[in-house]
């Protein structure tokens, strides 16, 4: 935890020399509290979730360029407390059709990816889709890179955006979390088209494509075996207007690897979320998941090496209620009931306080 300290320290240090500059630096936390209760194993499981914590800098250098970096503090079943560079990158505004990206960021797959930070004061239930956590957190598909990408938007009366994001992918460094200092040849590249027809409503298809080579390994250290062919699709609709009081975001992914000995192994996941303004501060809203896992796909260990929990189909319902104190301080509550292959049928409730000062 020290190397955070520095970055803290550091941070606040540079940002009293660039006064003249429009810098906000944020720091985020939501600790909560869950009861799960295994019908199966008739076993209960209360806990108390300190969260981890998250600094979030942004710089306006000048009228077109900014800066932006994301740091994650968090705790990891295996290896204990850890420290992430989650984003650091620098945008050229050169109109707003045609910008650019450089560095280290969320990848360009559906809403929820790129407008949710590791802060969930933002982030409209308590926890994130369970396809789109991080490897660390029994994710599974690749959520922010680093490379160079070209976006733009707004273009057109039916406000039409793009982003087209090519990046290092599986195999360069080990993967995300690998060994170092084995860099693969072949870089990722992912393409997000969509529309915005009217304010806060956004229709996107996304898609990611990666040879794997054979002799480089993955995120979980494994090498591969022969070369893979690795493709994924993504499919959103939101409507996320803070003037109006509906709210959405549906998502669907299928993500796949084709092989020349076994053929090809999908992985699909979707989730809905469906809010409704009571008032500027209540909203109570619904929200569900699944994830379907190939246990027969030899890409992924059969536990996780950063969780230490095993890979399952995941069925998922939730009915909670959110009161905005204010735009800093969210309260969040939630009942839940789960169903996972080799654990069961489970239910309960769960709450967070989500802040950021």
């Amino acid at each position: 935890m020290k190397h955070f300290t520095s970055v803290i320290i550091f941070v606040l240090l540079a940002s009293y020399y660039t006064v003249a500059q429009d810098t906000k630096i944020r720091f985020f936390g939501h600790p909560g509290f869950e009861y799960l209760y295994n019908n199966d194993l008739k076993k209960g499981s209360p806990y108390f979730r300190s969260g981890p914590f998250v600094l979030f800098v942004t710089s306006q250098l000048n009228d077109k360029v900014a800066v932006a970096g994301e740091v994650h503090a968090h705790y990891m079943a295996t290896t204990g407390a850890e420290v992430e560079i989650e984003r650091l990158y620098i945008t050229y505004d050169h109109k707003d059709y045609l910008s650019f990206r450089f560095g280290k960021m969320y990848t360009p797959i559906g809403y929820w990816n790129l407008n949710y930070n590791f802060g969930l004061v933002l982030q409209p239930t308590i926890s994130r889709p369970s396809i789109l956590q991080p490897t660390h957190d029994g994710g599974f598909i690749n959520t922010r890179d680093a490379g160079f990408q070209v976006e733009g938007s707004g273009i057109s009366s039916v406000g039409f955006f793009y982003k087209a994001f090519v990046f290092n992918g599986v195999g360069k460094n080990g993967g995300y979390l690998g060994i170092p200092y084995q860099l693969g040849e072949a870089p990722g590249a992912v393409l997000q088209l969509g529309l915005e027809p009217t304010d806060g409503l956004k229709i996107s298809a996304s898609g990611m494509y990666q040879i794997l080579q054979k002799g480089y390994p993955n995120q979980y250290d494994s090498v591969f075996t022969e070369d893979i062919k690795s493709m994924m699709w993504a499919g959103s609709v939101s409507f996320m207007n803070p003037d109006k009081k509906f709210e959405c975001i549906t998502e669907v992914f299928y993500d796949s690897k084709q092989y020349k000995s076994i053929g090809t192994k999908g992985l699909y996941g979707g989730f809905i979320y469906l809010g409704y303004k009571l008032s500027s501060k209540i909203i109570p809203y619904i929200y569900s998941e699944t994830t379907k896992f190939d246990y027969t796909d030899i890409y992924y260990p059969r536990i996780n090496v950063y969780t230490g929990q095993p890979y399952v189909d995941l069925t998922k319902f939730d009915l909670g209620l959110r009161y905005k104190y204010s735009g800093s301080l969210v309260y969040k509550f939630e009942l839940e009931a789960m169903k996972q292959d080799r654990f069961g049928f489970s239910f309960g409730a769960k709450t967070q306080v989500a802040f950021v000062f």
